[in-house]
């Protein structure tokens, strides 16, 4: 058994640099493909405050011209397009804040031998 293993270790070591070399630009392709992800989702969220707040706004202004009025019609759909940002908003955080997305990016051998070692659990 232990000569077989080391006859497979044996033949794929000429193999080892450029499968870890491959390994890493995979590893920073992941890491700018999570950067753009976040980045959507901000700007999406961001569109979505937007949109929230200029309502607020119309409300207040049409509140300011006729006194009897409310708000009532535009709450519950500020308040779904409100949740719906944060949704976006929180998905953003997860990627943008995530340690190994910038490792990923910036130091891809890192990365990598930490999604090896989490591989091996």
């Amino acid at each position: 058994m232990n000569i077989q293993v080391n006859q497979i270790i044996s033949a794929l070591t000429p193999y080892a640099k450029s499968g870890w070399v491959e390994g890493s630009h995979v590893i920073q392709i992941n890491g700018v493909q999570s950067l753009i992800y976040g980045l959507v989702d901000a700007v999406v969220a961001a569109i979505f405050v937007w949109i929230v707040v200029a309502g607020i706004r119309g409300c207040e202004a049409e509140k300011k011209e006729n006194e009897y009025y409310n708000g009532d019609d535009y709450g519950p759909l500020l308040f779904v397009i409100g949740s719906v940002a944060l949704v976006f908003g929180i998905f953003s955080a997860s990627y943008l804040f995530d340690v190994w997305t910038w490792e990923g990016i910036f130091n891809p051998s890192l990365a990598l031998a930490h999604h090896i070692l989490e591989g091996l659990k």
